[in-house]
């Protein structure tokens, strides 16, 4: 969980970085655009500054997407936890070949299924 939240804020804080440079921009742009400039330079502030505003709504975009993306990493994360503490571990009996292979399949498999030895070869499942 402490990787997820460090990928996280490692992602995050290098978007966050990324738009604020382009908002930076934005804002030096618009500071230095009077009416006295040409028009020449005035299509080319507003060309500028169209791109810049693509550049910041896809950054916010991207944002989002990360957002989104941790939080299915974190239910993810919280439903294979809440499975680990749930289901009991299944313990093979010493020297007991068929028991052993038993036990790998239902590690294997995430058997969901709760499966018990009964004894003399026979298991209950369910």
């Amino acid at each position: 969980m402490e990787d997820m939240k460090s990928l996280k804020s490692t992602t995050l804080s290098g978007l966050l970085s990324q738009l604020k440079q382009r908002r930076s921009g934005l804002s030096h742009l618009l500071q230095g655009l009077t009416s006295k400039d040409g028009p020449e330079l005035l299509l080319k502030s507003i060309k500028e500054y169209k791109h810049i505003k693509r550049q910041i709504l896809a950054i916010l975009a991207e944002t989002k997407q990360a957002k989104q993306d941790f939080s299915v990493l974190r239910d993810r994360y919280e439903t294979c936890k809440l499975k680990l503490r749930t289901q009991p571990k299944y313990q093979p009996l010493k020297g007991d070949d068929v028991d052993k292979l038993i036990s790998d399949w239902i590690y294997a498999n995430n058997c969901p299924i709760p499966i018990s030895r009964m004894g003399n070869g026979y298991y209950q499942f369910g």
